[in-house]
C-alpha cells in the first residue's frame, strides 16, 4: 500500500481556499430532475430569506489512523457519490415547483493539507482554523455540489478527514452511512475484492415522489388533524437572552458540552424503568422543568428530530429522511416530577404515533405558510446514540471526532448523545442572544 507521503498534493502547508468560490467537485452527464421534499423546500426558503447562510451545513470530522493511500480515499469518496443519488443533487425552480436535480456522475476533489513540518505548538491550531473554516462555508443550493471533502494530514500515519454536507441532502442518520460505504469501497479498492455492499432499492428522490403522492391521496388527514389540535394556539417558548438585541441574525453558534455522570446516567435509567417509560421521556421531562424555571411558562413546546426511516427500503439511503415532532407539554409548576414525567411520556406516544406528517405540512395546516421564517419551536433536544461507529477497514481505524458547529439554527440545541466514554450532554447556543456565561450555567442546570 503507498503511504501519504507519496500521495499528498502541491496544497502542502498552504492554508485552504475557503471562499464561497472554491470548487468542492465536477458535475458531468445527464441530470434527472424530481420534485424537492416539503423540507427541502424549506430550506431553499430559508436560504432566500437569509442568503449565504451556513448554519444548516453538516460538518462531520474523522480521525484516519494508518497508511491511507489518498488516491484511494479519494476514489472511495467518489464511489459513495455514485451509489448516492442525493450526494450529487442540487436544485431548481421550475414552473413554480422546486425540483431536486440529480448528475449521473460527481467527481468529487480532496484538497490535503499537510502539517507533518509544523511545530507540535502551531498544528493543531492551523488544523482547527482549516476545520472551523471548513465548517462554516457556505453552499449554493442551486449550483451545488452540496457535498465537500478535505484532508489534514497531521502526521505519516494520522489524517483528519472533513466532511461537508449541506443537510437538505443529508440527515444524522445518512452521515452514519456515509462513513460505512467509505470503509468498504477503500477495503475494495485495496482488495480488488468487490464491496460488500447490497444493491439500494430506493433512492431518497424515489421516497419523496411515494410521500407526496401518499398525502394527496389523503394518507395523512388523520395526522394533520392530531397536530392541528395539539399545537392550537401555541405561543412558541423563547427563553430570553442576556446580549443587546441585534437587527439582522448571524445565526452564529457555539457548543458548550461536558460528560454526564454514570451514576446520573443509571439514576435516569432507574427512573425511567421504575416508571414505565423511555430514557428520552425522562430526560425530556427534565429539560421541561429547567424551561419552566426559566421563562416562568406552563405550557412548555419543545422541538426534537426523529429518523424517519419506518420502512425498510430507507434503511441504507443517503437523503434528508428526517422529521421535526414538536413536543407539547402543560408544566404546572406545583407539579412532581412522576407527574411531569406521566404527561410528557404521553405526549411523546402521540406525537411518535403521528411522526410521517412532515413538519412544514403541519406549519402550512397551522396557516405559517412562510417557511423560510415562520418557526414554532426555539429550543431543540437530540437524543441519540452516535450515527457513526469508530470502524477499521484496510489497515486504517475510523474515529469519529466532535464537529465544529457551523451556526446555530435555535435558539438553544441540547444534544444528549451516546459515546463509548459515556453520554455526552451538550448545547449549542446562539451567540446572538446567549453569553457563553449564560449557555454554561444552563447547561450545568440541565446536567444536574
Amino acid at each position: 500500500m503507498t503511504s501519504a507521503n507519496s500521495q499528498l498534493t502541491a496544497e502542502s502547508r498552504k492554508h485552504p481556499d475557503m471562499s464561497t468560490e472554491a470548487v468542492a467537485g465536477v458535475f458531468s452527464g445527464d441530470v434527472f430532475a424530481m420534485p424537492a421534499s416539503p423540507a427541502q423546500e424549506r430550506f431553499l426558503a430559508f436560504e432566500d430569506a437569509y442568503p449565504g447562510t451556513r448554519v444548516w451545513n453538516v460538518a462531520c470530522r474523522w480521525s484516519l489512523r494508518g497508511p491511507l493511500n489518498v488516491e484511494l480515499l479519494r476514489q472511495a469518496l467518489n464511489a459513495v457519490c455514485a451509489r448516492h443519488e442525493a450526494l450529487r443533487t442540487c436544485f431548481e425552480l421550475r414552473a413554480g415547483e422546486l425540483m431536486q436535480k440529480a448528475a449521473s456522475e460527481l467527481e468529487l476533489f480532496l484538497p490535503v493539507h499537510d502539517l507533518r513540518d509544523l511545530p507540535e505548538s502551531e498544528k493543531e491550531a492551523e488544523a482547527e482554523q482549516i476545520t472551523v473554516a471548513e465548517a462554516t462555508r457556505p453552499f449554493s443550493l442551486t449550483d451545488g455540489p452540496l457535498l465537500r471533502t478535505r484532508l489534514i494530514t497531521l502526521e505519516n500515519e494520522h489524517h483528519v478527514l472533513l466532511v461537508t454536507v449541506h443537510h437538505a441532502i443529508c440527515d444524522g442518520w445518512s452521515v452514519g452511512i456515509i462513513s460505512r460505504d467509505l470503509g468498504a469501497y477503500y477495503q475494495a479498492f485495496v482488495t480488488h475484492v468487490p464491496a460488500n455492499l447490497t444493491d439500494l432499492p430506493i433512492q431518497f428522490a424515489d421516497y419523496v415522489v411515494w410521500q407526496k403522492e401518499a398525502f394527496e391521496k389523503g394518507s395523512f388527514q388523520s395526522q394533520t388533524a392530531f397536530w392541528k389540535k395539539q399545537l392550537r394556539s401555541l405561543q412558541p417558548l423563547a427563553i430570553a437572552g442576556d446580549l443587546p438585541q441585534i437587527p439582522d441574525p448571524t445565526w452564529s453558534g457555539k457548543i458548550v458540552s461536558g460528560l454526564l455522570l454514570r451514576s446520573m446516567t443509571d439514576a435516569l435509567a432507574q427512573v425511567s424503568q421504575r416508571n414505565g417509560t423511555t430514557m428520552f421521556s425522562t430526560a425530556l421531562s427534565a429539560l421541561c422543568v429547567l424551561m419552566n424555571g426559566l421563562s416562568g411558562r406552563e405550557d412548555i413546546a419543545i422541538g426534537t428530530q426523529v429518523a424517519g426511516r419506518n420502512r425498510v427500503e430507507v434503511e441504507n439511503a443517503i437523503g434528508l429522511f428526517n422529521n421535526a415532532l414538536v413536543l407539547r407539554t402543560r408544566v404546572p409548576r406545583s407539579s412532581k416530577f412522576s407527574e411531569v414525567l406521566a404527561r410528557v411520556s404521553d405526549t411523546v406516544i402521540q406525537a411518535t404515533a403521528n411522526q410521517d406528517l412532515a413538519h412544514e405540512r403541519v406549519l402550512q395546516a397551522l396557516g405559517n405558510n412562510d417557511l423560510g421564517r415562520d418557526r414554532i419551536y426555539y429550543v431543540n433536544f437530540i437524543y441519540q446514540r452516535s450515527f457513526i461507529e469508530n470502524i477499521k477497514f484496510a489497515d486504517i481505524q475510523l474515529i469519529d471526532l466532535p464537529s465544529r458547529t457551523p451556526g446555530a439554527p435555535y435558539d438553544l440545541n441540547f444534544f444528549m448523545v451516546e459515546r463509548p466514554e459515556g453520554w455526552r450532554l451538550s448545547l449549542e447556543y446562539n451567540t446572538d442572544l446567549y453569553s457563553a456565561t449564560t449557555a454554561e450555567r444552563v447547561l450545568g442546570s440541565s446536567g444536574s
